[in-house]
């Protein structure tokens, strides 16, 4: 894998508790989004077409970057760490992660 950092939900929520903002991107699909959202994302796009949004994304900032498991989010992650951003952390255990130890009032799926 490349060079990017990882971080778990538990991590996230203490860090930006006290003032991290990073910018969120949501890797999962169209449907997937509809079941549930973090309301902090800033952005979804499908994982698999990353490199077509990289003028989007923020070069000074750090990003955190999401899927349903974390393996998605993963390979966006290598995807970007290959086109320069090395600013990407991936999100351990996706959005199921953040469901189970964050805020189980988001909807499972």
């Amino acid at each position: 894998m490349g060079a990017f950092k990882k971080i778990s939900s538990l991590e996230l929520k203490a860090k930006m508790d006290d003032g991290w903002a990073p910018f969120v991107l949501d890797v999962r699909g169209a449907q997937e989004a509809e079941v549930c959202r973090l309301a902090f994302a800033d952005l979804r796009h499908p994982h698999h077409d990353v490199a077509s949004i990289v003028d989007q994304l923020p070069q000074d900032r750090d990003i955190v970057v999401h899927c349903k498991m974390g393996g998605r989010s993963a390979m966006a992650c290598e995807t970007l760490s290959r086109l320069g951003f090395d600013n990407c952390t991936n999100l351990e255990g996706g959005i199921m992660g953040w469901i189970r130890d964050v805020d189980p009032s988001l909807q499972r799926y």
